[in-house]
């Protein structure tokens, strides 16, 4: 796993939004609330058991991408981790 410093890394929410974001650590806990959700490895085949639950304590994507308001044309959320690996998800369901 990559050594990332806490007091330096941002998540950038960029590209067709109306309010470009770029938040801290400390910003995403102020924001913090603990939900329960169904966690899905990337890597996952469909019907695979790579998948558990929990109760987690973090912001849902939903709020972040809120914030940034994303435009009425954007399909697709791009994320990519700081150890390079990029992928993409349609965006409809996560709003």
């Amino acid at each position: 796993a990559p050594l990332v410093d806490a007091e330096r890394w941002q998540l950038a929410l960029t590209g067709l939004v109306a309010r470009p974001q770029r938040l801290s650590l400390a910003d995403l806990a102020a924001d913090a609330e603990e939900f329960d959700a169904v966690m899905v490895c990337i890597h996952n085949p469909v019907g695979g058991s790579r998948v558990g639950n929990g109760r987690w304590l973090g912001v849902p994507l939903r709020t972040a991408l809120e914030r940034a308001d994303p435009a009425q044309g954007a399909t697709t959320l791009v994320t990519r981790a700081v150890d390079g690996f990029t992928t993409s998800l349609p965006l409809g369901p996560l709003l």
